[in-house]
């Protein structure tokens, strides 16, 4: 009964080791074909490539999602009229279904949930008492929208060394340098909300959205691109990302922070 347990425990691991090693090698694949569809327009499909997408189909299940996905590359790579875009969207599916089941990781929202709330709750004396949270570095005077930079990258470098100063390699390389970066740009973004109850009009600066720290729904600032062709790949990317959503998108210049911004055109027909 030892013995048969024991086979078990090794026949598993070995499983499990196959089917991570198969993971990585499509994942490596499929990152080849976004980046060269992306940046040539044009994918070079070699045999290694539809042999490794095979061998995954035939060693799993035909009902699983990343596997659907998987066939519809491999079937979409071997018509005689196929299009860049539609591989794209294709190969991002099961990127992005790779990403979810195979890599968890935590947003900067659930990391930095604590400081978030405590930083909504502030309010900036040196600016007549407003609140941090409707403080917009982009649009804000210079000497305004430096102090509120400055206070920001002070507040998410604490709390990042508050949770990652008893890791090992927090002081011996360059992921600490990096991720407080990334931090002071979520928070950056996430503060300036306009909180009057205004409504807004077509192509602005701001979004309606429903905010948990306040209860209610306020105009959020949408992501800002500095060139039209980043805003024209968020497009790409967004209905990769949402292929249930069949209304037009377009790109277009703010004049509030004169960057590119990208949202849906209702004036257009849906597309069928």
């Amino acid at each position: 009964m030892t013995s048969d347990l024991l086979f078990l425990d090794i026949w598993n691991k070995k499983a499990n080791q196959k089917i991570t090693l198969m993971i990585a090698k499509l994942e490596k694949i499929l990152k080849r074909w976004d980046s060269t569809l992306r940046e040539n327009k044009w994918c070079g499909i070699k045999n290694e490539d539809m042999n490794v997408l095979c061998a995954f189909i035939r060693e799993n299940s035909s009902k699983d999602k990343l596997v659907k996905q998987v066939i519809d590359c491999r079937n979409y790579c071997i018509y005689s009229d196929m299009k860049t875009e539609q591989l794209l969207t294709l190969t991002r599916r099961a990127l992005k279904t790779i990403k979810r089941r195979y890599h968890r990781t935590y947003s900067q929202s659930e990391m930095y949930k604590s400081v978030t709330r405590h930083l909504f709750s502030e309010q900036i004396k040196k600016v007549d008492g407003r609140p941090l949270r409707t403080l917009d570095v982009e649009v804000e005077k210079p000497a305004t929208a430096r102090f509120v930079r400055r206070y920001v990258e002070k507040r998410m470098g604490q709390e990042y060394h508050r949770q990652h100063k008893k890791d090992d390699a927090f002081r011996t390389n360059n992921k600490a340098r990096h991720s407080v970066n990334r931090a002071i740009s979520y928070q950056l973004h996430n503060i300036g909300q306009v909180e009057t109850g205004e409504r807004r009009t077509f192509s602005t600066h701001w979004k309606p959205i429903y905010d948990p720290f306040t209860g209610t729904t306020v105009l959020k600032k949408k992501m800002s691109y500095s060139t039209l062709k980043e805003a024209k790949m968020a497009i790409i990317q967004w209905h990769a990302d949402h292929p249930e959503d069949n209304i037009p998108m377009q790109a277009y210049k703010c004049e509030h922070c004169h960057n590119y911004h990208i949202g849906h055109n209702r004036e257009l027909k849906p597309v069928i």
